[in-house]
């Protein structure tokens, strides 16, 4: 006979964790590759993609296969490259062209959403706003859409007892993006 036991636990809300930080042009680009590289378009998979097309293009044409699939397969490669360097001159373009990154940012996470406040000026977002969240090794990505998204370095909280706060405030309220292999 087995027994089974079920607990219920409810998860107590804070009510607000408060963190200030500065995010420089390489903290920014570190963020992108993080958050990139957790949707599988992060620099290196994409590298090592071109690497292995290249490589396959070359034996082709070592091989002395007809046609044009060797030199097909080497110009594809270089394409794809020259996209992933287009991508980071658009995103550094555009990290400097943003007043919120000028100066330092203070974001209050409550139950009601985020309060943000930079150069920029002062928003206060319900939650509704965001569509997702992402935790990298560096950074909380709040997500809007597909291509717009604020980043929260994790070192930017002041205790630890902060970090898990807002975390908790992160998972009651968004759903995480799931990390994609391919």
């Amino acid at each position: 006979m087995a027994i089974c036991v079920t607990f219920r636990t409810r998860v107590h809300l804070v009510n607000s964790v408060t963190t200030t930080y500065k995010l420089t042009e390489q903290d920014f680009m570190n963020g992108c590759g993080q958050l990139w590289a957790h949707r599988a378009m992060g620099r290196t998979g994409n590298y090592v993609v071109a690497g292995l097309v290249v490589a396959l293009g070359l034996m082709l044409l070592w091989q002395g296969v007809p046609g044009w699939w060797g030199w097909g397969l080497l110009i594809g490669a270089a394409v794809f490259i020259g996209l992933d360097i287009s991508r980071d001159q658009i995103w550094r373009r555009y990290y400097r062209g943003a007043a919120k990154y000028q100066d330092e940012i203070t974001a209050t996470l409550s139950e009601d959403g985020v309060a943000v406040r930079s150069a920029e000026g002062a928003n206060d977002l319900p939650w509704s706003h965001f569509k997702n969240y992402v935790m990298t090794r560096d950074y909380i990505v709040l997500l809007l859409d597909q291509r717009s998204f604020s980043l929260i370095p994790r070192t930017s909280f002041a205790t630890h007892a902060d970090h898990a706060n807002a975390e908790v405030l992160f998972t009651a309220n968004l759903k995480p993006l799931k990390a994609r292999l391919l």
